[in-house]
């Protein structure tokens, strides 16, 4: 039996669990492990015989910065259309052309809404500033245009409404 893998899940308001020990408290690179089922067993083995590591309190919990080799293919899970962090380099090596234009074009349709992403993409502080100053001159420029259309247009309107010193003839 030391080839085979059992995969747990617990539920963690099931009445029946009475106590929760944990042995090794860890983060791992990706949230989401399920790439650790075509991975070689000793990547998420536990021994029986483990003793607990404590974790003091009030300290952050340590991350797990181990990039795991998977097993060749074929997988049970297409890892490469996720992007995780936690699996070696050396595994898109495997990957056909067509999973790779896959990978690209899946990792494309995710960056849509990669907020952080654009954050990054975009001009750098003294870009901004270059682009506000230009900006603002054109605008300065166009208040100054509007304000000189503005006392013509007021002059005329004006210069309609007196009256004209022609004279006026009696009628009578």
């Amino acid at each position: 039996m030391p080839n085979i893998a059992v995969e747990i899940s617990y539920e963690l308001y099931n009445p029946t669990i009475q106590a929760i020990d944990v042995l090794l408290l860890e983060k791992r690179l990706d949230q989401n492990l399920l790439y650790l089922r075509d991975a070689p067993l000793q990547e998420s083995r536990v021994p029986f015989d483990m003793t607990p590591v404590p974790h003091p309190p009030n300290t952050p919990v340590p991350i797990n910065t181990k990039k795991v080799k998977l097993l060749p293919p074929p997988w049970k899970f297409k890892w490469f259309l996720h992007g995780y962090r936690g699996i070696d380099d050396s595994m898109f090596d495997y990957l056909s052309p067509k999973q790779l234009d896959e990978m690209k074009t899946k990792l494309t349709l995710v960056d849509r809404y990669d907020l952080m992403k654009m954050y990054r993409s975009r001009p750098c502080v003294e870009d901004k500033q270059i682009a506000f100053g230009h900006v603002h001159l054109q605008h300065q420029d166009l208040i100054r245009y509007h304000e000189q259309r503005r006392q013509q247009l007021i002059e005329r309107y004006q210069a309609s409404k007196t009256p004209s010193k022609a004279p006026v003839r009696g009628t009578g």
